[in-house]
């Protein structure tokens, strides 16, 4: 290992796109899914953005399960689609979390919650 904290495997990359001279622009396809990309990440930057990522998912965890055993929350699925929402309409969320990443915490937050519901037997 090279010393670099990683991201989660599903936690969203971006590349840098490449480009060859010539006379048009090049893009290199690389797998996974074919996508046009130079398949250079600089993973220090991308475990910085999970890092923030998932303090934000832990906070927001913590509010639902509250949520729900107060019952507040009638449907997981609605409410985590609420909270994508809210993330992706806060001004520092649209300067720091892109959208695939706001999908990431959506999708998280469905995890987690559905973990701890089936842990602690929580109903909705």
């Amino acid at each position: 290992m090279d010393g670099v904290k990683r991201a989660p495997a599903d936690f969203p990359r971006k590349s840098a796109p490449v480009s060859l001279s010539g006379e048009q622009l090049k893009q290199l396809r690389l797998p996974p899914a074919d996508r046009f990309n130079s398949g250079v990440v600089d993973e220090a930057a991308v475990y910085r953005r999970w890092w923030f990522c998932e303090d934000l998912v832990q906070q927001l965890v913590t509010n639902t399960v509250n949520r729900i055993r107060a019952g507040q929350v009638t449907s997981l699925d609605d409410y985590v689609n609420k909270l994508h929402q809210w993330v992706i309409k806060q001004e520092w969320a649209r300067l720091s979390v892109t959208e695939p990443e706001a999908l990431w915490i959506r999708d998280r937050i469905r995890t987690l919650v559905e973990a701890k519901r089936k842990a602690e037997v929580m109903q909705f």
